[in-house]
């Protein structure tokens, strides 16, 4: 059920977005998620493709920090009227980790300017569960680690720099607030890879790419 979900968020989201609108789903039951792990999976899934999210989850005691902080901060990202869905996202772009992610059904590009773009990847580590309220209730995944994500730089553009974006915790370690924090890039011939320690629900990699003779 949630792949299915995302897909639709993600298309329905994309039509409205073409026809200047966003998209403001229902949750998918219809008295609402009752449980913490498909609450989160409902603001995740919403939030990444750009729609509305009616109710988003927080829990101070969990890893998956406030929404509504991070909206307000990164609005940008996810509402951007600059921004579309990037069509054939395996053409540019390849992840890797030991527990594979969801993220090709939300890659997004923001044109800042004639030489200057970004690339918006969504980076989800799937619910243990394949459906909503399906027991054990509130098992959480475990955290997908050292998730590489590789762009192939073609066209005659470039990365010039790259951003881990999140609200929730950076890593085991840490606490959940809203922040990005500069990648390291790896070059290797046409292509860039950074790499990004641990996602427990979502991330977002930002790649600012520039066209020769552009951009900083």
């Amino acid at each position: 059920m949630w792949p299915a979900y995302l897909q639709y968020n993600a298309d329905l989201q994309e039509w409205h977005r073409q026809r200047g609108g966003y998209y403001n789903p229902y949750s998918p039951t219809r008295l609402g998620c009752p449980y913490a792990v498909d609450r989160i999976y409902d603001t995740v899934l919403c939030g990444c493709s750009g729609n509305y999210v009616q109710s988003a989850y927080y829990d101070s005691s969990l890893r998956f920090g406030n929404y509504a902080q991070f909206l307000t901060r990164y609005s940008a990202l996810v509402y951007a009227q600059d921004g579309s869905r990037l069509a054939e996202a395996g053409k540019w772009l390849e992840v890797k980790s030991a527990r594979p992610v969801w993220w090709e059904n939300v890659v997004y590009q923001r044109q800042r300017s004639p030489q200057e773009r970004q690339l918006v990847v969504n980076l989800i580590n799937p619910p243990a569960k394949a459906g909503i309220n399906e027991e054990p209730h509130d098992q959480f995944p475990p955290p997908a680690k050292d998730v590489a994500v590789r762009l192939r730089e073609q066209g005659g553009w470039q990365v010039s720099r790259a951003w881990l974006v999140m609200f929730e915790s950076q890593d085991e370690q840490s606490d959940p607030r809203p922040q990005h924090v500069p990648l390291r890039l790896q070059r290797q011939g046409a292509s860039v890879t950074v790499r990004v320690p641990c996602v427990f629900h979502w991330k977002l990699v930002v790649f600012e790419i520039t066209q020769a003779g552009g951009g900083r």
